[in-house]
Parts: structure tokens; sequence; C-alpha cells
């Protein structure tokens, strides 16, 4: 596209908004990139003060034919903050915590407020967001709710889908609408005759009906699903309701411009471990064992990255030994430290002495283990991103997630793809929900 032209859009766009538009080509150049592999160099980049603001892009965009796509941190892995039309950028102006209740645990937020900050407001008043990605500091509301995001406490907690209430979302004509459990009978939206909105309603209940087979037939066999639309969840107790299917929808379906969100109080003590094993083998089987004993956190880490480790922490040598294929990390919570023994005595003998699943496990004795534990448990990014050499880590097989029973064996399988291929990657990630993290040199 001609300079000519980009400066026309942009000039057009700054009689319709009353937020910043930039297309000088800094900015261009700036939100070309994010943390992902792809650079795609958009035409203008609209910061959005309000809803309205994005009613007007959204409009606008579709009279002229111009892709949309909204950004938050830009912390995605898979490229979902860049595209070469108009970028709404979330964070420098829609930012705000709107209101919390903390007695009914929940708050509103603009899409654009970072996850961390949200949980340092709810912090005085003893409630959290438990969605925990490491990426927290940087990522925005917005973006977590599009990817449908976790963290390594996902198996107590969930993913983002079970914490959204309610979503204020602009569709592709800039109709706004607000979603929220709708009776099946009529779909009559709260404001009374909004056609567009009933006609969305109508034809996802026609999709659910027509589609009930292959549905239950085809869901994915796992823990953690953000593949696709999610329209197992939009039909319950006899009405329908678009937030779970708005959630994870990467923002295809519309530009989420508010949303209310559940909150959980923090929890009590906890007691972690690591657990070591000789072989890839086994891992799948030992994670279901764990499960039956509802861990707070069960994180994966294999050879490479152990060696890696060891090589570059001498402080981590006791806690990594040499000859082992994997580790997984566990974490209880209770509410006394003879609970939390319990636990993990447990799991010893489970795994250990009972099944032969594992070869060893080193719990933490003091806060001075546990510290250390917890850094063992986190090196893995930290450390592949210092990686020297010509060949470095890219994350391009991102978040891939298989039944955690199917965890050693998905491993294994990759490890052969890569190795006919010539490639070597490091691996670890969520165990619990077999939710994994592949940087491939």
């Amino acid at each position: 596209m001609t300079e000519g032209k980009v400066e026309a859009i942009a000039s057009d766009l700054k009689t319709l908004v009353e937020g910043t538009v930039l297309s000088d080509d800094l900015s261009r150049t700036i939100y070309s990139s994010g943390a992902c592999i792809y650079s795609v160099r958009p035409m203008v980049i609209v910061q959005p003060r309000n809803r309205e603001d994005v009613v007007q892009c959204v409009r606008y965009a579709a009279k002229n034919g111009i892709p949309v796509t909204a950004r938050g941190g830009g912390t995605g892995r898979a490229g979902q903050g860049i595209g070469e039309g108009i970028i709404l950028d979330f964070m420098r102006y829609m930012n705000q915590v709107l209101e919390i209740d903390p007695e009914k645990k929940w708050v509103r937020v603009q899409p654009g407020v970072i996850l961390g900050r949200l949980n340092a407001v709810l912090k005085p008043m003893k409630k959290f967001f438990p969605i925990d990605p490491s990426t927290t500091d940087y990522c925005a509301i917005g973006g977590i709710i599009a990817n449908n995001s976790s963290g390594p406490h996902a198996i107590k907690y969930g993913a983002t889908r079970d914490y959204v209430e309610s979503l204020e979302v602009v569709l592709a004509d800039g109709e706004v609408i607000k979603t929220g459990p709708r009776a099946l009978a009529g779909f009559a939206p709260a404001g009374g005759n909004d056609q567009g909105e009933k006609k969305i309603y109508a034809g996802v209940l026609d999709l659910v009906n027509r589609y009930a087979g292959p549905l239950r037939d085809e869901k994915p066999d796992t823990m953690k699903n953000s593949c696709g639309y999610d329209l197992w969840q939009v039909r319950k107790n006899g009405s329908l309701d678009l937030t779970p299917l708005l959630v994870g929808s990467e923002g295809t379906l519309g530009i989420f411009t508010e949303a209310k969100l559940r909150l959980a109080d923090p929890g009590g003590k906890t007691h972690s471990a690591l657990i070591y094993f000789n072989t890839l083998d086994t891992v799948g089987k030992a994670t279901l064992e764990i499960l039956k004993l509802s861990p707070t956190m069960l994180e994966i880490m294999e050879k490479q990255i152990i060696d890696l480790a060891r090589a570059k922490f001498k402080e981590m040598k006791p806690y990594l030994p040499e000859g082992i294929e994997a580790t997984l990390f566990v974490e209880f919570e209770g509410k006394s430290d003879e609970e939390l023994k319990e636990k993990m005595r447990q799991v010893e003998q489970r795994l250990i002495r009972e099944e032969k699943l594992a070869i060893s496990l080193k719990a933490a004795q003091d806060p001075k283990d546990k510290e250390m534990l917890t850094k063992v448990r986190s090196v893995s990014g930290p450390i592949l991103n210092k990686v020297k050499g010509p060949k470095k880590p890219i994350a391009f097989i991102e978040d891939a997630a298989v039944h955690p029973r199917r965890l050693g064996e998905y491993i294994s399988g990759l490890r052969e793809v890569l190795k006919r291929n010539g490639a070597e990657a490091s691996i670890y990630g969520h165990a619990g929900d077999g939710n994994l993290h592949v940087m491939v040199f």
C-alpha cells in the first residue's frame, strides 16, 4: 500500500476517534512484531479512548474492507497481536479497573488492564484473578480472554474461560452486544428488538443442534482445549450464552471492550517437591497418579533443559542429578504442614515404592529448599532465552495440549519428528493438564 493511501486512512480515522492515531514509520515498525516469529507491518495503529472509538474504527474498516486486529501486551506466541490493517492498541487508554465487588467476588475491567496490576489492586481486598501465565506483568486482560490463557496453576483453577462472566463486544458491523445467559425461547436480548444479536443467538443454537453428533464424538480428548471455537459450553440449563464461545476466539468473532470477571480467594500453605525420572515412558502414568491427590501445580521439564540448567547454575546441581530424562515439579496446598507432608508421603509411596514410575523425590525441607525448587521449576524460559551460539530457541510449536496420560507418548513422538528433520528442541510446561511449550533450535 502506498504511503499516500496510509495517510488518507489515518486522516479519516483522526476525524472519527478521540484516541491517538499513529501512521509514522517507527510506530508501524514497532507494531509489526511481538513475542512471535512473525512480522507483519500494519497500515495504521489506533489507541482508542473508549468503546465509541472502537465502534467507529470497526465500522470504518468494514466499509473500506480493512482488517482489524486487537492488541494487548503483544505477548502472543502465535502472532495474534499483529496484522496488516488497523491495529487497535488497548493498553494506552482503555486500561482501567472499572468496578469491584469483593463480597460477590467479581470485577469489571477494560481490556487493556495488565493482569499484574489488576491483582495488585485486588490484593488489599484479599481477592485475585487466578489465571497466572508467565507474562503476568506484561499481558493484558483482553489478550488473556482472547486466548483462553491458563498457567501453572491450571489444574486447580482452570483456564480463563472458567472466570469470564460476561463481555461487552463490538461485532464486525460495529454493533455492540453484552453477553450473558439468554432464555432459549425467543432469544430476546436485554435491549428488546435487536435483530442482529437475535440472529447470532439463533445461528449458534442451529449450529449446536445440527452438529450435536460430531460435537459429542469429536470433542478433543484433553484437559485444556483452546483450539477452534468452544461450542460445548454455550448451552446450559435452558439458556444460551455466547461468553464461552467468544473466550478463546482470538478476536475473530468480535472485539472486547469490557469484561466482568469472577475472582478467587488466596490459597493456604504450600509444599513442593521435584520427582525424577530416568525414562519418559512413565511420566504420563505418574502424572495421572499425582492428579488423584489434587495438586495445585504439576510441571514437567525434560532432559535438554535439565542439562542446560545443571551446567549453567552450579547451585542447581544438587536438585538436578545426572542421568535423568525428566522431572516433575509438584505443589500441594493445604491447611497444615502435616496434611501437606502426608500428601508428599503418598506421592513417594505410590510413584517410587509401589508402581516404580519414578526413581526418586526431593521435597523442600525448609524455606531455602522451597526457594531453590521454585527457581528450578521456573528456569526453563529464562535459560533458553540466554542460550549462546548460532542456534536460538524459537517458539512455534506452542501450547500444544494432550491428555496427561499421553504426555510421555507425545514427547517421545515429537522427539522422533524432530530427529527425522535434523532438529532439536527443549520441552517444558504444564504436565497437570498436558499443555506444553516446545522451543525448537
